[in-house]
């Protein structure tokens, strides 16, 4: 119970502290009134003694109200009691919820931050991967080049070594058929 509800439980009883002593205060001044009358005059003595019983009656019955009263006043404190520690345990339960949801969106906070982080790192390894595979290919086609020129260079002098085998096959075939 903290101490605002406290003083307002306070303030409850002492505010029905002050009404059941004015309603005790006018008892207590009926009751006057009454044995005022009966001295006044004794030709109403039956007739008091009547109110007088009738008075009690209702003192009776407001004794009886007082202590029920007493009692409700009771079951209100014990269930307010139980209401005020009820509603110090939700409060409690939602700080606890409300510091959990705090350390939930912190720790996403901190995932998706090393999240961001391992993205932007994979993204610098693929453009210096992709910048290496260009230059390798750059070279490659270089090289490519190179050996076509080398190849159609080759094919040339293969070419020519052809010409010059068929010449050279031409004339030994030429001697052969001379000397038969």
């Amino acid at each position: 119970m903290t101490n605002e509800e406290f003083e307002r439980a306070v303030d409850f009883l002492l505010k029905s502290q002050a009404t059941h002593e004015a309603r005790m205060q006018e008892i207590s001044e009926r009751q006057a009134r009454t044995d005022e009358q009966l001295s006044v005059t004794d030709t109403q003595l039956a007739k008091n003694t009547e109110q007088l019983a009738q008075t009690s009656e209702q003192l009776r019955q407001l004794s009886e109200r007082v202590e029920s009263f007493a009692d409700t006043q009771a079951n209100i404190m014990l269930v307010m009691k139980q209401n005020l520690e009820t509603e110090g345990r939700v409060h409690e339960s939602l700080r606890a919820a409300d510091a959990t949801q705090v350390r939930l969106i912190e720790s996403l906070g901190e995932t998706l931050r090393a999240s961001e982080e391992s993205r932007r790192a994979s993204e610098e390894l693929l453009r210096a991967a992709m910048a290496k595979l260009a230059a390798q290919q750059e070279q490659t086609e270089t090289t490519v080049d190179r050996l076509s020129l080398k190849i159609e260079a080759l094919a040339e002098q293969t070419a020519g070594t052809d010409r010059r085998l068929e010449a050279l096959i031409n004339i030994v075939e030429e001697e052969r058929n001379r000397g038969q």
